[in-house]
């Protein structure tokens, strides 16, 4: 007998959710084949929120997509991590953590490696054109003297 009632409960429940899911796509339909409003300053909160009653799902989904905050940030200074390394709120860093912050930060914003080869081996050129010139210098005093 009790095996009996949980199947009855579990196919009203299921008839339950049956019927939900077919008023949403009802509901849908009635939203989808409604006149769409040619209007720049309509305020859609006030929409829903005077037609919450026709559209009981779907103002319930609108309710929950406008109650996402949003951001003035520009996205840049969202996700950038520049100038963020330690204020008041990430005092709790330990300096070792600051400092590994700060020197991955310094190598994204880095040169690539090939242009400070480049550079290294240039300056290594001039110091051996200097050592010559000083090595010629003085073979030419000691060859007057």
């Amino acid at each position: 007998m009790d095996f009996i009632r949980h199947v009855l409960l579990f196919m009203i429940d299921l008839n339950k959710v049956t019927t939900y899911l077919d008023d949403a796509k009802t509901e849908v339909a009635r939203y989808l084949e409604e006149a769409q409003i040619e209007d720049e300053y309509l305020d859609l909160l006030n929409w829903w929120k005077v037609n919450s009653s026709r559209f009981k799902i779907i103002s319930q989904v609108a309710r929950d997509i406008y109650n996402i905050p949003i951001s003035t940030v520009p996205s840049e200074s969202a996700f950038s991590t520049r100038g963020r390394e330690l204020d008041s709120f990430r005092s709790s860093l330990t300096p070792q953590t600051v400092e590994a912050l700060i020197c991955a930060q310094n190598w994204i914003h880095s040169k690539p490696l090939d242009d400070m080869t480049e550079e290294i081996d240039g300056g290594e050129e001039i110091d051996e054109g200097k050592e010559m010139e000083a090595a010629f210098e003085n073979l030419n005093n000691d060859s007057m003297v």
